[in-house]
C-alpha cells in the first residue's frame, strides 16, 4: 500500500526524524547510527516506511549561525527532494492555533521543558506518527518512558527504530 500521509490509515510504519538527526549527518558525530539512517531512507524509498518531519526542523536550522547553516540546509534540501518522495512535511500552521490550549501539549509540557522538543513530539503525535527517531539522549530519549505513556509513539535512536520496525539493510522490510 502506498502511503501519501503519515496519518493515513496504513500498516506502513511512519517515522518522524528529529532535527538532531540532520546535525548527526552533517557532523558525523553519531557514526553508529549512520547505517540505520541509511536503512530507514532505503525502506522509505521502497515504500515500506513513511518518513516525516515538521517545519520545526527548518526553524532550528535557521536559528544556527549563518556560517553553519549551509551543510544543514543541504541535508534539509536533500530530504525534501527525494525522488518520488512520500515524506510528509508537517507544517505547524495546521495546529498552531490550538497548541497552547491543547490537552496533549500541556501534558507534554510537564515532561519536555524545551519548547522545540515539545513541538517536535506534539506535531508527530498529532499526525499519528508511530515512531520518533532521534539521537537526543539528554532531553528526549532520557524521558522516553514518560513520553510513551502520553503519546502513542515509540521513541528511539535510528538503530532502535529499525529494530522496532524489524527492518535490516539486506531486506529493507520485515
Amino acid at each position: 500500500m502506498n502511503v501519501t500521509n503519515a496519518s493515513s490509515v496504513s500498516t506502513t510504519p511512519s517515522v518522524y526524524f528529529d532535527n538532531c538527526l540532520v546535525g548527526a549527518v552533517v557532523k558525523g558525530d553519531h557514526p553508529a547510527q549512520m547505517p540505520s539512517l541509511s536503512i530507514l531512507f532505503t525502506a522509505h524509498q521502497s515504500g515500506s516506511v513513511a518518513l516525516s518531519a515538521s517545519t520545526q526542523v527548518l526553524k532550528e536550522i535557521q536559528a544556527l549561525p549563518a556560517e553553519y547553516q549551509g551543510p544543514h540546509l543541504a541535508v534539509w534540501n536533500d530530504l525534501r527532494k527525494l525522488p518520488a518522495s512520500r515524506v510528509t512535511w508537517i507544517d505547524e500552521q495546521s495546529t498552531a492555533r490550538s497548541i497552547t490550549t491543547d490537552h496533549l501539549y500541556t501534558r507534554l509540557e510537564t515532561v519536555l521543558t524545551d519548547p522545540s522538543d515539545r513541538l517536535h513530539v506534539f506535531y508527530a503525535a498529532k499526525q499519528g506518527v508511530g515512531y520518533f527517531a532521534t539521537v537526543d539522549q539528554k532531553t528526549i530519549l532520557s524521558k522516553k518512558r514518560q513520553l510513551e505513556s502520553i503519546v502513542s509513539m515509540r521513541f528511539g535512536t535510528p538503530r532502535e527504530i529499525t529494530g522496532y520496525i524489524g527492518i535490516s539493510g539486506t531486506t529493507g522490510s520485515a
